[in-house]
């Protein structure tokens, strides 16, 4: 078999297969284009309707169903694909909202390990509220700010590059609180990198002023700001950070 496509492929130059490739980009040009008109419908729709722009489940079930019907060797290149179309459509839906008035972005707030022990861990240093008030806090702050957020703790360092990993496409930014980690993760710093959407790092307490190997960040390379020592507070202005960042017309 491998020696037949060898043969096949050996009879046809590369000119002739550049025009077959330059007719199926001309085809994806137009269907690409049809189907950006819809997204500005749907939209208008969702505007009108008061509907968040960022629907997962409505994107993971029209992955799923397309990356199920082709070939395993290009699955991974056609999610790839839909996820960078899926960013586009959210934010043409989010410009549409910008020029009425309104706002819709989706960010990721991550927090690092040990976050998860809030209201019982060190209370002289972090207080003694937990860590669903916090929680509870930014979902209010994020409301204020007509954000979309989705909260993540976890106390293992590759569930937060994976996290980081699948935020590409799905989210506008991130909020990024690593904790212990942003002292020793170099490949957090990497996978913020690689993903490129701006990220806002974030402490509850002022890590500058504690033990002097807290001085240290990785992650502070891929990040547009931080905010250190303001508690619960410092996330609401992580939020507006971003929004500011992402959204500068809106917030002049």
């Amino acid at each position: 078999m491998e020696k037949k496509i060898q043969t096949e492929t050996s009879s046809r130059s590369v000119a002739d297969v550049r025009k077959e490739i330059d007719a199926i980009d001309r085809q994806i040009a137009e269907l690409v284009e049809k189907r950006m008109r819809r997204t500005d419908e749907i939209g208008e729709i969702k505007a009108e309707k008061g509907l968040p722009v960022f629907d997962p489940a409505r994107e993971d079930a029209v992955l799923e169903a397309l990356t199920s019907s082709v070939s395993p060797d290009v699955r991974q290149d056609l999610t790839a694909l839909y996820r960078l179309l899926f960013a586009r459509s959210r934010v043409r839906q989010s410009e549409l909202r910008a020029g009425s008035g309104e706002n819709s972005l989706s960010v990721l707030v991550l927090n690092g390990p040990n976050l998860d022990m809030l209201g019982i861990r060190e209370p002289e240093l972090y207080g003694n509220r937990d860590y669903a008030s916090l929680v509870e806090f930014i979902g209010q702050a994020a409301k204020e700010e007509n954000i979309l957020v989705s909260c993540v703790q976890s106390n293992s360092e590759p569930e937060l590059i994976d996290r980081i990993h699948a935020s590409m496409g799905r989210y506008d930014g991130i909020v990024f609180n690593p904790a212990a980690y942003t002292h020793t993760s170099v490949a957090l710093l990497d996978a913020l990198k690689a993903v490129g959407l701006p990220c806002v790092e974030v402490h509850l307490t002022d890590v500058s002023s504690r033990e002097p190997f807290r001085a240290v960040s990785y992650v502070r390379q891929a990040c547009i700001a931080c905010v250190t020592g303001e508690g619960f507070e410092g996330y609401r202005k992580a939020l507006k950070i971003l929004k500011e960042h992402l959204l500068p017309s809106e917030n002049k």
